[in-house]
């Protein structure tokens, strides 16, 4: 991770940055830690303040026809992915895209659409956006008398601006 921002920081790859308020939720490990429900959470921030959201996802073990693909409720959970598919259904006035290149996605949705803000879903392996702020948290496990673990949310992170 850190080679990459560095190549990112010197141009020597290429990143995009969307025509909206971004906010990447994502964490160092890989799934199950969190990312949907606080992606969740930002939808209905989005809904409640009258903003048109847009949520890009890779869309875990989902098969579109094409891609990039935007979710509607009613589709089937193996084109869609099964957590792009209930935040769909969850969030009617958002669009939620699904395409294992955010980029590629975010570039199509802003032409089609007009999102006052984006919420991209990663694990940071594939980063390529400047996001306006980077909602970051890693697992934190904490014993508990009975031996039994639980697990919450660490940190949040702003990405320095450069």
């Amino acid at each position: 991770m850190c080679m990459r921002d560095s190549l990112y920081r010197r141009g020597l790859m290429r990143s995009w940055e969307p025509d909206a308020l971004t906010v990447s939720v994502g964490n160092i490990g890989w799934g199950g830690s969190g990312k949907t429900p606080v992606a969740g959470w930002l939808l209905d921030w989005a809904e409640k303040n009258n903003i048109e959201a847009l949520l890009l996802t890779r869309g875990y073990k989902a098969k579109p026809v094409s891609y990039p693909y935007l979710v509607k409720p009613g589709a089937l959970a193996e084109e869609a992915g099964d957590e792009p598919l209930m935040l769909a259904t969850q969030h009617r006035k958002a669009h939620v895209v699904v395409d294992p290149d955010r980029t590629r996605a975010g570039k199509w949705a802003m032409k089609n659409f007009t999102p006052g803000s984006s919420f991209w879903t990663t694990d940071f392996s594939t980063w390529r956006s400047n996001a306006t702020s980077i909602l970051s948290y890693s697992e934190s496990k904490t014993s508990t008398r009975n031996g039994t673990a639980s697990s919450r949310p660490a940190h949040g992170v702003n990405r320095p601006q450069p």
